[in-house]
């Protein structure tokens, strides 16, 4: 039995910190290109049907509270199976954080680093990430706690700033001839919330109590509910047709604010600060998810465990350095999603159904273990 290090608070923020990554600072623009103007009715859409799958992602979890989500899928595939579906989760989780923090390096370079090299703010966004799953996921659980607030209310600052900005007559017409874009898009935005997963890495860690899945479901809603928010102030100030053509339009938002004191001038820069801990969150808890995934994989020691870990920023430097430019990396990210797809909304509520079937067969006494 693994003694309980987290408590369940910190499932909110963790399950937050997962899911506010660098996708805050590009899932607009992707979602304007998907509905238009509708993009944040494509958010409230795709957040229901994530609530739905994170409660799967969740009932399972409980039904194995000694195991994580690589444990998981050896127990109930077996060793070849179970083995092959972890190939498919390790390389997901691998992809993801690689390009993930690829991408947000190259936002550093346009809004802040522009003269240091992108290799050397890769391996430093690795290290620090490394160096924190080194430390374990209690700690990694304290800096996010100290991390989170800060999140929170640099997002709705930015918010608040640029609301004098907002035109709200840019979302309009509302539902107007564009009903099938909105529910093609469903899916898609669920993909974006990639952190929903993360509760079957940690939740064996954390004391549970009875309101444990309140705070789960508070977890799941507020990085929906900041990127609601995002949107629909993005598409007021910028409109469609100019959100389509940018990059970052999260960041690009605060140079639209006019700060009263000179010194924040460059407001932008100082924002792109605040987000390095808003990436870091992020990465660190895939980090993790992605050294568990490789020792259950191949079945190492936990005395190896420093070897994973550190043997990881070689093989994310390597994966990042295939894609020449941000354009390469925003185009892959659509590919990877796909099997976040298969894994949450396939995988994860079969597990839940075939778990449930097996324990109403089990005889008094027998446990899922």
């Amino acid at each position: 039995m693994n003694k309980s290090r987290l408590n369940s608070i910190q499932m909110m923020t963790l399950i937050s910190a997962g899911t506010l990554g660098v996708d805050i600072l590009i899932l607009p623009r992707k979602l304007v290109l998907l509905s238009g103007q509708d993009a944040w009715i494509s958010i409230i859409l795709g957040g229901l049907l994530t609530l739905v799958y994170g409660t799967f992602a969740y009932i399972l979890a409980t039904q194995y509270p000694d195991k994580d989500f690589p444990e998981i899928f050896i127990h109930i595939g077996d060793k070849l199976f179970g083995r092959l579906l972890l190939v498919l989760l390790s390389a997901y989780v691998l992809f993801y954080l690689a390009l993930s923090t690829k991408i947000f390096v190259q936002a550093l370079l346009v809004f802040l680093l522009d003269k240091t090299p992108i290799f050397i703010l890769m391996l430093l966004m690795n290290l620090v990430a490394a160096y924190a799953v080194y430390k374990g996921l209690e700690v990694i659980g304290r800096v996010v706690d100290i991390l989170f607030p800060l999140t929170l209310f640099t997002v709705f600052f930015i918010i608040l700033m640029a609301l004098p900005q907002a035109k709200p007559i840019n979302l309009k017409p509302i539902l107007y001839d564009n009903t099938n874009n909105i529910l093609k898009s469903i899916l898609p935005t669920t993909q974006w919330f990639t952190g929903i997963g993360l509760i079957l890495y940690f939740f064996k860690q954390t004391s549970r109590s009875k309101k444990s899945y309140p705070w789960f479901l508070a977890g799941v809603s507020i990085p929906i509910l900041c990127y609601l928010a995002l949107t629909i102030t993005i598409i007021m100030v910028f409109g469609v047709k100019e959100t389509n053509i940018l990059t970052y339009p999260t960041l690009t938002l605060v140079k639209v604010v006019h700060f009263p004191i000179n010194f924040l001038e460059r407001l932008e820069s100082f924002a792109a600060v605040f987000w390095i801990g808003i990436v870091f969150n992020s990465s660190a808890l895939f980090y993790y998810a992605s050294v568990r995934n490789i020792m259950v994989l191949f079945a190492i020691p936990e005395k190896h465990k420093n070897i994973v870990i550190w043997s990881h920023i070689p093989a994310l430097m390597l994966i990042s350095q295939r894609f020449k430019n941000v354009w390469e990396a925003l185009d892959s990210f659509p590919h990877i999603r796909i099997m976040h797809s298969v894994i949450m909304l396939g995988f994860v509520p079969l597990f839940v159904g075939y778990t449930f079937l097996k324990n109403r067969r089990r005889k008094p006494g027998e446990s899922n273990n």
